[in-house]
């Protein structure tokens, strides 16, 4: 038997940040990264042919934008998962939600794949980390706000001590 379709509908503003924050990660992470790699290593970001307000904004290790596309990425994964599972989880409907739940899967094992792929090109790369936010959330789509604060903070304790070692 055919699982009904679900009627699913695209907000195009999400999409729109999504394009917005893809292309910042491109720019900053490949081709601010290849173009200036050896520029950096032999003379140091400083010394780049820029306007002082260029070479400060598109600084790929200490500007302001460094680490904003990848955020807001992460952030919009948990929102598009929120968005995913909504109605599954809202209707208490089983069969819906394992098919989110799959979905979710399918799409983790694809980023993670793709960003081993793309991790042989650039270490610095995200996706497989959000193939696996992808996964986790997949599980925990159906978990208590009680338990969503406790592993929240349980993964921020975790990664402190982890930085602290």
């Amino acid at each position: 038997m055919m699982p009904k379709p679900i009627d699913r509908h695209r907000l195009p503003e999400f999409d729109v940040v999504r394009a917005v924050v893809l292309i910042g990660v491109f720019m900053m992470n490949y081709i601010v990264q290849w173009n200036v790699e050896e520029i950096r290593r032999t003379q140091g970001w400083a010394r780049i042919d820029a306007p002082d307000w260029l070479r400060k904004t598109m600084d790929p290790w200490n500007g302001p934008m460094s680490t904003r596309f990848a955020a807001t990425l992460t952030t919009l994964v948990g929102v598009g998962i929120v968005l995913l599972s909504a109605k599954s989880v809202g209707s208490g409907d089983a069969d819906r939600i394992r098919e989110d739940r799959w979905r979710l899967r399918r799409r983790g094992v694809l980023f993670i794949l793709i960003g081993i792929f793309f991790d042989v090109v650039w270490p610095g790369e995200i996706l497989h980390f959000t193939g696996l936010f992808l996964i986790v959330g997949a599980w925990a789509i159906r978990w208590r706000p009680r338990t969503l604060v406790l592993a929240a903070v349980g993964v921020m304790i975790t990664t402190t001590v982890q930085r602290s070692l």
